[in-house]
């Protein structure tokens, strides 16, 4: 995780089955210092770290490299399928 000092706590409730995540990213150079920081189940921030890695892994990224993200709700943006 990045640098805890200056990160903004965004209310949360912590506990046993949770980790703290943060927004932009640790693992980028927006990531640590004024990042927002919360309790996330433990499986969901185990899951999308892993997600995350095999993206940085698959697209080729490498430091300095820049991309964006987009967050989505996929029950609001889920396309038909065409046939």
């Amino acid at each position: 995780p990045g640098s805890e000092k200056g990160q903004k706590l965004v209310p949360s409730r912590p506990g046993r089955d949770t980790q703290l995540d943060e927004f932009p990213y640790a693992s980028t150079y927006e990531g640590g210092t004024d990042s927002s920081i919360m309790h996330v189940p433990r499986s969901e921030n185990e899951s999308h770290g892993g997600a995350l890695g095999r993206f940085y892994s698959s697209s080729g990224l490498k430091d300095g490299y820049e991309f964006r993200v987009a967050v989505v709700d996929k029950k609001v943006n889920r396309r038909k399928k065409r046939k």
